[in-house]
């Protein structure tokens, strides 16, 4: 069996949404600036669901949106 991960996609998501500076879409979404930054940058190992409830209220999204489920060897 294959072993997987999530990895989060938070950054293409706000960009497409034209959302391209974390401190305003922390401000906007009413998150910390730290949990966004963790999840742009892709070094999120642990995530309050009210955070992700908060972003994807905000940017109009489903959570599979933000966090994607790969192969652990995957790129993404």
């Amino acid at each position: 069996m294959t072993r997987k991960r999530i990895v989060s996609n938070l950054k293409a998501v706000a960009v497409s949404r034209n959302e391209t500076a974390m401190t305003n879409l922390a401000r906007r979404a009413r998150v910390s600036e730290q949990a966004v930054r963790a999840l742009w940058h892709g070094y999120a190992r642990r995530v309050d669901l009210q955070v992700l409830a908060r972003l994807c209220e905000y940017l109009q999204c489903d959570l599979a949106d933000i966090l994607i489920l790969t192969d652990a060897e995957s790129n993404l």
